[in-house]
């Protein structure tokens, strides 16, 4: 658990591990060695449909619980980067993001008109999409949009900030930042954050890609 309310400074909340109930505020070298995990379920998921899942444990309960499955080494080797990577982004697929025409039908446009329309948004960085190659087509990222599919204007500041790698990338470089675990959010993901205060990622992303040091996870 993440308690903002008694956050220390620069806004990092103190941690809680929610199995043995060690407390940790933000100044002690041990919150940087926490694990968050967060995910939306799918259909087939054993903790149903749709549900939102999170626990947050201390290194010492990963340790006690995970350890004897762990695999621990200096250096990752390329499969472990390509298994990383790879994992990632089939977990954030999972998720069954829209595609152009479930965004223009929120929207009010006519399927006929849906592809040409999305993509003008996300070519002028209005809208962030990522590449799905088991779809063959982009996706859009659920937090970019409101209650009522309308992208959130804000989005674009935040965009015209973050690094593009350009169409190789696919929109994952982006979409890493975002849905990555960050310290100086108290392990939170970016994504998460904006839904709830889009101008503390923004001056987040202000601070880590307009400065020479990358503080990143």
């Amino acid at each position: 658990m993440l308690d903002y309310e008694n956050a220390g400074a620069g806004g990092i909340p103190v941690f809680t591990c929610d199995r043995c109930g060690q407390r940790v505020p933000g100044d002690d070298p041990g919150h940087a060695e926490k694990q968050s995990l967060a995910w939306r379920t799918g259909a087939h998921s054993v903790f149903g449909d749709r549900k939102n899942v999170r626990i947050d444990l201390c290194q010492h309960c990963v340790r006690d619980v995970l350890g004897a499955w762990l695999k621990i080494s200096d250096r990752p080797t390329e499969d472990d980067v390509r298994a990383s990577r790879s994992g990632f982004n089939a977990d954030l697929l999972a998720r069954r993001w829209p595609d152009s025409t479930r965004v223009a039908a929120r929207l009010g446009v006519s399927p006929e008109e849906a592809p040409a329309y999305v993509y003008r948004l996300r070519a002028d960085g209005l809208i962030l999409g990522v590449w799905s190659s088991s779809r063959d087509r982009y996706v859009y990222p659920d937090f970019q949009f409101d209650r009522a599919g309308r992208p959130y204007p804000v989005v674009a500041r935040l965009l015209a900030i973050l690094p593009d790698g350009g169409w190789h990338k696919g929109g994952w470089d982006r979409a890493g930042w975002l849905y990555w675990p960050h310290r100086k959010l108290g392990g939170e993901k970016p994504a998460e954050v904006f839904a709830v205060s889009p101008q503390r990622v923004i001056d987040l992303a202000v601070e880590e890609f307009r400065q020479p040091r990358d503080e990143a996870w």
